[in-house]
C-alpha cells in the first residue's frame, strides 16, 4: 500500500493522517465530557492540542475548521470539524475506521 500522498506541502505520511483523526476524536469526546470534570484539570488536554497543532492543523486549520493555508491546494479539501454535519457524521466507529484505514483521497 502506498503510504505517501503527494500534496502541496510535500510527502505526508498516512500514519500522521490517521493520528490526526484519532486525536480529533479524542478532542471531540473530551469536549463532550468537559463539563463532567474539574476545570482546573484542563492541563490534560494540552498534549492533545500540541499534537493537533503539530500534525493536523497544517491541513485542518488551527481551529479544526478546514481553513488552513494549504486548503486551496488540497483535493478533497480538508474537513471542517467544527460544522454541525461533522458532529453528526463523525461517529465513534467512523473515527476509528478513518484512523485505522485512512480516508479515500486523503
Amino acid at each position: 500500500m502506498n503510504t505517501h500522498v503527494t500534496n502541496p506541502i510535500g510527502k505526508f505520511h498516512l500514519g500522521a493522517l490517521r493520528y490526526c483523526v484519532l486525536l480529533f476524536a479524542t478532542i471531540v469526546y473530551g469536549v463532550a465530557f468537559a463539563g463532567q470534570h474539574d476545570p482546573k484539570s484542563s492541563g490534560v488536554t494540552r498534549p492533545g492540542k500540541t499534537i493537533f497543532h503539530n500534525f493536523c492543523s497544517v491541513c485542518h486549520g488551527d481551529k479544526g475548521d478546514g481553513r488552513s493555508r494549504a486548503r486551496n491546494g488540497l483535493n478533497p479539501p480538508p474537513r471542517d470539524y467544527t460544522s454541525s454535519e461533522a458532529a453528526i457524521e463523525l461517529t465513534r466507529d467512523r473515527m476509528i475506521q478513518s484512523v485505522t484505514h485512512g480516508r479515500p483521497g486523503t
